[in-house]
């Protein structure tokens, strides 16, 4: 397996990540799309000369396909995975204001696998007689999943968006951090 250098600008010299072929040719099929294009996973096996479609069920080809999507996104360009029910099996396209939007998805499953693990949790009958270090972990885990729960909740998301709305990019998470205090103080987070 041939492998070729790549650096931060997309170019193949003076870098530090090494990258297979089939990745480099996935990744340039990728980056020749506009937007609203659609891309089979039968085209990018093609394209890269894959015995197989760079899918979950082929770890080696879906890890080239995978790859070859964050060097994109890491360079603007985004895709959504399409789905055999919609008619077609490969990866769209898509805006930089859809791949914001998309992200909405993400909160929706952190707030629900927060809440499975925090069932799972709650679920231990005898906390009293985990050893020190399991208590440790449990009460840890029980925090970050409730402070999850918290923010991913519509009132967590109302008190985030209000502050962030009109603030640059890069936000103080103390700050944030405040709008989940019952008390006002600082660094607490009380849930």
């Amino acid at each position: 397996m041939e492998t070729v250098e790549l650096n931060p600008n997309g170019d193949t010299r003076n870098s530090r990540a090494r990258m297979t072929i089939e990745t480099q040719l996935i990744l340039n099929c990728l980056l020749n799309t506009s937007i609203g294009d659609l891309v089979s996973y039968e085209s990018l096996k093609c394209a890269a000369g894959l015995e197989n479609l760079p899918t979950s069920k082929n770890p080696t080809e879906y890890g080239r396909l995978h790859s070859a999507r964050r060097i994109a996104e890491m360079q603007g360009v985004f895709f959504d995975c399409v789905s055999k029910t919609e008619g077609f099996y490969g990866l769209k396209r898509i805006s930089e204001a859809e791949a914001v939007s998309k992200s909405q998805k993400g909160i929706s499953h952190i707030k629900k696998r927060s809440r499975l693990e925090v069932r799972r949790l709650v679920a231990i009958p005898k906390y009293s007689e985990l050893d020190p270090e399991s208590k440790m972990v449990w009460n840890r885990n029980m925090t970050m999943f409730k402070l999850f729960d918290a923010v991913a909740s519509p009132k967590g998301i109302k008190n985030i968006t209000s502050r962030v709305m009109a603030e640059p990019r890069i936000f103080n998470f103390k700050e944030v951090a405040r709008l989940f205090n019952n008390d006002k103080k600082e660094n607490q987070i009380t849930i």
